[in-house]
């Protein structure tokens, strides 16, 4: 029994515990693990550890087919399909940024796309004061993806999100 009181129970090499309060605790000491799993999370952890090493030039990339994105907007008249097209293909880029920049080490990126994402939901014409900051957001992402402190731009990242939230509020408030 272990010393507090709780219930315990041996499955093969992992001690497991049970607290009085039914929490679950592993003693990480009697893990064992084989060497075929070992390998397999190690080519796992060294996949990942690439794909952060590419990474900036993914979110570069995607800046550029944003900044692709918003050029069609500004192009496109209101109410067309090709807008409505444009519109769609923004929001895409910045929901692709907003789940992987995090995953990579660039939560600043996250930080900055998830909004506008959000604020693109479902929006099928653009007014062109939110173009504009869609400009701003997507050269600030560029930015980002190019530089060695991405914190530095947190400022900025805080003044686009206030705009956004400015431009996004219903008329009146």
């Amino acid at each position: 029994m272990p010393p507090d009181g709780g219930n315990s129970h041996e499955e093969g090499m992992v001690m497991v515990s049970m607290t009085p309060d039914a929490e679950i605790t592993l003693d990480e000491e009697d893990v064992q693990l084989d060497d075929e799993l070992m390998a397999a999370i190690a080519a796992a952890e060294a996949a990942v550890e690439s794909l952060a090493e590419d990474y900036p030039a993914q979110l570069s990339q995607d800046a550029g087919t944003l900044a692709d994105a918003l050029t069609r907007l500004r192009s496109a008249a209101p109410y067309t399909e090709e807008h409505a097209a444009a519109s769609v293909d923004a929001f895409g880029v910045l929901h692709d940024i907003k789940g992987q920049a995090g995953s990579f080490g660039f939560d600043i990126a996250t930080r900055l796309a998830g909004p506008y994402c959000e604020a693109l939901r479902g929006m099928r014409q653009v007014a062109p004061g939110m173009i504009d900051l869609l400009d701003e957001a997507t050269s600030t992402l560029c930015d980002i993806a190019v530089a060695a402190e991405r914190e530095e731009f947190g400022p900025k990242v805080d003044d686009l999100l206030r705009r956004l939230a400015e431009c996004s509020a219903p008329a009146g408030k």
